[in-house]
């Protein structure tokens, strides 16, 4: 029985140690995964939080953007009212109330399309825009005080559009090559 049993326990020997092995060999694999885990949560955490600073940063840019449009589309119906006032002076001093009449009232249509904006005076652009809805040119044999009125819109128009923001043309990245009157190009003449 000796014999017996000397087999039987080294026969048990091998199978014990593989199994330890193979236990010890999950557990190992377990941490590996759960330290993998941790690893790639912390770097998904700084990633999202990038991404988080990267957006916010691009919504500042992209409300910059939109405040700068409404400043540049109220300038530019600012100046269009303005123009269409000095229109109807012309038109009425050739005596054509007809033109006179819509060119004032394409400039008050102009004023109501200005949107409230910190660097215009908006109370005092529909006022304006009020006011000039209200106005009709009507036919005269002394043009003087209908020419002065228009004028004085003209120049309440003037207070007005400077102190509207003014829309400076960015700077181009490369400098423009400056073409001699020959179509050649100067600087490279200059460096000959």
């Amino acid at each position: 029985m000796n014999s017996n049993s000397s087999t039987s326990q080294t026969k048990g020997f091998p199978l014990k140690a593989f199994g330890i092995l193979l236990l010890v060999a999950l557990i190992g694999a377990a941490g590996a995964y759960f330290y993998g885990l941790s690893q790639g949560r912390a770097a998904l955490g700084a990633q999202k939080s990038d991404y988080e600073t990267q957006l916010q940063s691009a919504s500042a840019e992209t409300q910059k953007a939109k405040d700068e449009l409404v400043a540049a589309n109220n300038r530019a119906r600012l100046l269009d009212a303005q123009n269409s006032l000095y229109r109807a002076a012309v038109a009425l001093d050739r005596r054509n109330f007809g033109i006179a009449n819509t060119s004032l009232q394409n400039a008050a249509r102009s004023l109501g399309e200005v949107k409230e904006s910190p660097n215009i005076p908006f109370a005092r652009v529909q006022s304006l825009a009020a006011t000039l809805q209200k106005t009709n040119i009507n036919v005269a044999v002394n043009l003087q005080t209908q020419r002065e009125r228009l004028l004085g819109f003209a120049e309440q128009m003037q207070e007005i559009v400077p102190s509207a923001a003014t829309i400076e043309a960015a700077p181009s990245e490369a400098a423009p090559s400056e073409a001699a009157p020959d179509g050649t190009n100067a600087a490279s003449q200059g460096s000959e």
